[in-house]
């Protein structure tokens, strides 16, 4: 008997035009602890380096909202119908993934891959999924690690593209449905 293993699978998706802006987004399930420090650590980052930021997502705990309120270049959004919409809505032109604890599917990661949104995230973020530091996205494990990979991929264009098109190319090599379905109908 031969057993195969398949990694998350999700549905190609058109690439999510990427503006202008300097929009940082992260998408999570705040009631996770691990996505709630994810996100507190992220107020903190986008607070003292005055960074655009929005987190989308169901269940931002009280003490998300009490620490963002006060400043306007942070929005959260709760729950929304289309995460990929709100995406192109707002304008969102890196995915911020500071996971420090817990487990998880990686789905965050998935999506901003298949959408084509630039990556900084820790090594535990990513964990699994055979990414690789510098080429389809930015490792960081530090406030300063962060702050320096943001403010170069926000400042370089080239940069931006070169993860764009290797998280992308990647994701459609391992991580999506036609990539699998062609492997079994072998």
């Amino acid at each position: 008997m031969i057993i195969k293993v398949i990694p998350n699978l999700i549905s190609t998706s058109e690439l999510i035009p990427l503006s202008n802006h300097c929009i940082i987004g992260y998408v999570g399930v705040y009631n996770y602890k691990p996505n709630e420090e994810a996100a507190l650590f992220l107020i903190k980052l986008a607070k003292d380096n005055n960074y655009p930021l929005i987190l989308i997502g169901k269940n931002p705990t009280k003490n998300m909202i009490n620490r963002a309120k006060q400043y306007s270049n942070i929005v959260i959004t709760g729950e929304v119908k289309s995460v990929k919409q709100t995406l192109i809505d707002y304008k969102v032109r890196l995915m911020v993934i500071p996971i420090f604890s817990g487990s998880g599917t990686r789905f965050k990661v998935l999506e901003a891959m298949n959408y084509g949104i630039p990556i900084v995230a820790t090594n535990k973020a990513v964990e699994g999924l055979g990414l690789i530091h510098g080429h389809d996205f930015m490792c960081s494990s530090s406030k300063l690690g962060f702050e320096l990979n943001i403010n170069y991929i926000l400042q370089s264009n080239a940069m931006r593209n070169y993860l764009r098109r290797n998280a992308r190319a990647r994701f459609l090599r391992c991580y999506s449905f036609d990539s699998w379905r062609k492997y079994y109908e072998t």
